[in-house]
């Protein structure tokens, strides 16, 4: 994470320092809808390599994923 002091977070974003400080742009939630669409869903090791970025990050899932083989019947 990235530490900002109050100035320089104000230089660098003068627009949200502002609606911050002024208490503008705030946004009522009136409601929120649930999807049950993936509940009870249990991604394969597939869907976890889908979301790696590079090579590394695909190495460092496989040996996660094979250290918990026998805590997931669907990882072979």
């Amino acid at each position: 994470m990235v530490d900002l002091d109050r100035e320089e977070f104000k230089r660098k974003y003068p627009n949200l320092a502002m609606e911050l400080e002024e208490g503008t742009g705030k946004v009522q939630i009136e409601s929120v809808q649930r999807s049950d669409k993936f509940l009870g869903y249990t991604p394969t090791p597939i869907d976890y390599l889908r979301r790696c970025d590079t090579e590394e990050q695909a190495i460092q899932t496989i040996e996660y994923l094979e250290g918990r083989k026998g805590d997931n019947p669907r990882i072979r």
